[in-house]
């Protein structure tokens, strides 16, 4: 009997230990409240609301609106240190996230800073630029470690706090840090990806070739216009190393119905054309020039209706050439210009018209300004100038025996499109 009592005890001994310290341990830690203050720097307020969406489904959030009516109840300015930290400590918040944006587009940092309600430092994470939609997920990420980071530091200050005698600090010598990745490096600007434009090309053409008698033969059109497109890819742009200046070009303009007064003084028409591919490569200097060079073909058309005068012209070479960008301000303005050389590949009508060989070559270049607004929109307005220089063989043709001869174009191109990044 006195055995069976004894083991009743044990068992409603080990009951009570039991409902006394296994609830206690079952509970959930509390859920920390926390205000989200406004953001400082460019596009702030984007990255802000990433933060918020994120923060909600882990911490009880406290509005701006809350904290307003909370300051009036007090009597406080919330735009002072001493007015937030009262209304901080009367709505009960545990967790105050701050952050901003350091610098603008690609190169800009988000950095996400967590404090206590005296203000003390918890936690501290950096993000992405708030530039692209794509990475505001990662902004919200920073956010969500740095206060989960923050918890952990406010739980092992309560601890530390209960506990009457600090543990022994671990051994300096003992501690071996992790491995580090090294970062990437850096790239001060980098080009966009893809960059379509169009717009208008404004443009007067001359040719004369004089023949043996030194009778002069010309054509020549004032300034017309012509749709004008261009296309330029550079796919490694996202690339952190040297290839990343790989460039790919192409442009094309052209125009119909255009009327020309021939020498004759009658009214003619005419169809205007001109097309270059290109391949080359660019590189960057630090954030504010960039060089580079180019080898394409390129073609130059003008079709006459009624050649009786003067023969259409088709115009194909080959072209190297450099070309150069510096930043004025940002990338909003851009100084940009190129010289090119000119290879004859083929003369069009005018080689037999005036004599069945012939050879061409000369130089185009080009000055003008550029710039990448918000958004991607980006716009270009240049001014150029092309000389080629003909030479014949003399043998003869339909419209004389040539010796040689001259095409001039002068040309401005002003266009609007996006750049992609």
């Amino acid at each position: 009997m006195n055995h069976s009592l004894r083991l009743l005890a044990a068992s409603l001994l080990a009951l009570l230990t039991w409902l006394s310290v296994g609830p206690a341990e079952a509970q959930p830690s509390q859920v920390p409240r926390a205000i989200v203050l406004r953001f400082e720097g460019w596009r702030a307020e984007r990255a802000r609301q990433a933060v918020v969406t994120e923060l909600a489904s882990f911490v009880e959030l406290v509005d701006e609106e809350q904290a307003v009516d909370a300051a009036q109840a007090l009597g406080v300015d919330v735009s002072t240190p001493d007015g937030m930290a009262q209304v901080v400590e009367n709505l009960g918040i545990t967790l105050v996230v701050t952050g901003s944006v350091d610098g603008r587009g690609r190169r800009a940092t988000t950095t996400i800073v967590v404090v206590d309600p005296r203000g003390n430092e918890l936690s501290r994470r950096d993000g992405p630029s708030p530039r692209r939609r794509r990475d505001l997920p990662d902004i919200a990420q920073a956010a969500l470690d740095a206060v989960n980071e923050a918890q952990q530091v406010l739980d092992q200050q309560r601890q530390a706090a209960m506990q009457p005698e600090p543990e022994p600090e671990p051994d300096p010598m003992a501690y071996e840090p992790p491995p580090q990745e090294e970062p990437e490096p850096e790239v001060a600007w980098r080009q966009p990806m893809i960059l379509a434009m169009g717009g208008l090309r404004v443009r007067s053409v001359s040719t004369t070739v004089r023949d043996a008698s030194f009778r002069q033969h010309f054509f020549a059109a004032d300034p017309y216009p012509e749709i004008d497109l261009r296309l330029e890819a550079r796919p490694l742009a996202e690339r952190s190393d040297e290839l990343r200046g790989l460039l790919f070009a192409a442009e094309g303009s052209f125009s119909v119905g255009i009327n020309y007064v021939g020498g004759d003084g009658q009214v003619r028409g005419m169809t205007s054309m001109h097309f270059r591919v290109d391949a080359g490569y660019g590189y960057t200097i630090e954030d504010i020039l960039e060089i580079g060079g180019t080898l394409g073909i390129g073609l130059d058309g003008v079709f006459l209706d009624d050649p009786d005068g003067f023969p259409s012209q088709l115009w194909t070479y080959f072209r190297p050439g450099v070309f150069a960008r510096v930043r004025a301000y940002e990338e909003l303005v851009m100084v940009e210009g190129g010289l090119g050389g000119r290879v004859g590949i083929d003369g069009g009508d005018v080689a037999p018209a005036f004599g069945p060989g012939m050879f061409f070559g000369g130089v185009d270049l080009y000055l003008g300004l550029a710039g990448i607004l918000a958004e991607g929109l980006t716009w270009s307005a240049r001014f150029g100038y092309s000389w080629q220089e003909l030479s014949f063989d003399g043998a003869g043709g339909a419209f004389g025996n040539g010796q040689s001869g001259l095409d001039e174009t002068f040309e401005g191109r002003f266009l609007v499109g996006y750049a992609y990044r």
